[in-house]
């Protein structure tokens, strides 16, 4: 089994391997379907990791809740977005260019 430090790695660069970046030309959620991708992979494993309490809604957003273990202690909730703004470059550049490498600090 690979340690947690390789999959994290790994996750996160199969994560940022897909396009996600938002299409202003369209006025519907998600605007491109590689935010819906995102999404679904992320509940996936979510799911893999033990979370029952996860929920693709139609607009692309993955919903995921962990119970609390103590009945009275108070709600936090995280909020995040999966889609990437246009930098004026295009999908074509980013998918044969775009390479991750991982940088160890001692």
């Amino acid at each position: 089994m690979k340690n947690i430090e390789q999959q994290l790695i790994d996750n996160f660069k199969r994560y940022v391997a897909i396009s996600s970046q938002s299409d202003g030309s369209v006025m519907t959620l998600p605007s491109s379907e590689g935010q819906r991708t995102l999404a679904k992979l992320l509940c996936d494993d979510l799911n893999s990791l033990g979370y029952q309490e996860t929920e693709l809604l139609e607009s692309g957003i993955a919903l995921v809740r962990l119970p609390g273990n103590l009945p009275d202690a108070k709600k936090i909730g995280f909020i995040a977005h999966l889609d990437t703004v246009d930098v004026g470059l295009s999908q074509i550049f980013i998918h044969k260019s775009c390479a991750t490498k991982a940088h160890h600090f001692a």
